[in-house]
């Protein structure tokens, strides 16, 4: 990380922890938190592999730490799943009480997470428009991805709601993953979508990312939605409805 994206982070760390200390009082479902110290998180990824054990050290030292789509992508192409796992294995090792958080996108079908071979396989996954062509958008050109983008979830439709929330949900039943950061939490607008599908979209979204939380996602300035791993409702069943 640069230091201006290392700063970056420091800043959205300070305020998503600072607002949820405000919110509700701080239980063993949430991260550790103090006025005492500067409270900040860290969401980075090491795309050339595992991360040293100097740097695990200083990764624990945090209350909460998010780890990205790229990590280990310069060793091999899937999955994130796994490595994402792996990495918040190695950091609990340290530090039991950290909240580790799986970095996932709630439109975007990047091509590293396993999530993707799904989509490949079911085309009636993805989001399309009134010409019937799959809609596809680009993402942080940081990390790689298709010239013509990437396809987009169809939450229109219940199975694809229950199959994007059941990776967060399956991840935090490993009990090495306390949470997911649900990215673009507030785009549901896509060009040449007809008017009623953009609606239900929005509806879809919505209920996605509820059934993957705890108490329902909020939207808000940074695009992420948490979930406390205490907080997981049993099932699947709000996506369906």
């Amino acid at each position: 990380l640069t230091a201006v994206t290392m700063a970056s982070c420091l800043l959205v760390g300070v305020l998503a922890v600072a607002a949820c200390a405000m919110a509700r009082p701080v239980d063993d479902a949430m991260p550790e938190f103090s006025w005492d110290t500067i409270p900040v998180y860290i969401h980075m990824c090491n795309k050339t592999g595992a991360f040293s054990d100097d740097s695990l050290q200083f990764l624990a030292k945090f209350p909460m730490v998010t780890i990205e789509k790229g990590q280990g992508e310069e060793v091999s192409t899937c999955c994130a799943e796994d490595k994402i796992l792996a990495v918040a294995k190695s950091i609990k090792a340290i530090n039991p009480k950290i909240h580790t958080i799986f970095y996932y996108n709630s439109v975007l079908d990047w091509e590293m997470y396993r999530m993707h071979d799904t989509m490949v396989a079911n085309p009636s996954y993805w989001l399309r428009k009134s010409d019937g062509s799959p809609v596809r958008k680009a993402g942080d050109h940081t990390f790689p991805q298709p010239k013509d983008g990437m396809l987009v979830f169809d939450f229109t439709k219940p199975v694809v709601r229950d199959f994007w929330a059941s990776a967060c949900l399956n991840l935090s039943k490993t009990g090495f993953i306390n949470g997911c950061f649900a990215d673009r939490a507030n785009e549901e607008t896509f060009p040449g979508v007809s008017a009623a599908t953009q609606e239900a979209y929005r509806e879809g979204h919505d209920k996605a990312s509820q059934c993957a939380g705890s108490a329902g996602t909020s939207k808000n300035t940074a695009r992420a939605a948490t979930a406390g791993g205490k907080g997981f409702a049993g099932g699947l069943s709000s996506c369906a409805s």
